[in-house]
Order: structure tokens, then sequence, then C-alpha cells
């Protein structure tokens, strides 16, 4: 998840040292870690401008994707932060009431 933080912050900021800056690592990391992806998917994610990087076609498929799977892990991770919160809903009634209500 890391990774495609990383990927999805450098495709926002469109520099590496200033998405370097944002998630408070070093720009070479940043640097490494979009080499990997490059890598792994032999593919080129961005296109190295003077002023600033361009992503392409492919880096769009992964961004979108990024975006989703990261999305996912939040909900994932506060739903498992509020596991403990969740309780069962209990609902009583008398018989009488119970009866009416449950008859209309």
């Amino acid at each position: 998840m890391r990774q495609l933080k990383v990927f999805v912050t450098t495709a926002e900021y469109k520099k590496m040292s200033l998405a370097a800056k944002h998630l408070f690592i070093s720009q070479p990391t940043i640097s490494q870690i979009i080499s990997d992806f490059e890598a792994e998917y032999n593919v080129e994610l961005f296109m190295r401008q003077k002023r600033e990087l361009q992503i392409t076609a492919a880096g769009e498929i992964l961004l979108e994707s990024a975006k989703k799977m990261l999305s996912i892990n939040d909900t994932l991770t506060q739903d498992m932060k509020n596991i403990h919160f969740i309780r069962p809903l209990k609902i009583a009634a008398t018989t009488t009431i119970g009866s009416n209500i449950i008859l209309r």
C-alpha cells in the first residue's frame, strides 16, 4: 500500500521532490519506487519533462486502480479500528404491543 500511496502522490504533485516532501521521505526513495513499478509492469508510468512529470496512458491505468485500492484499504482500516464499537441491536416488546405492530 505504501508504494501505491507514493505513486498516487507523485501523480498528483507531478514532481518527485514535492511528493517526497509531502510524504516525508527522500526523493531517491520516490524515484526507486516508481522505477520498481515500471520494471515490474514493463511500462513507462511517467514521461520525465524538464519542469514536471507527465503521466502516461499506462500510468493512468495504474493510478485509477491504485486510488480504488487505497480507498478500499482506508475503509478496511476504519472498519477494523471500529470493530469493538459495533454491538448487536436488541429490540424488545411485550407480546400485546409486539403482536399489534407486527400484524399491521
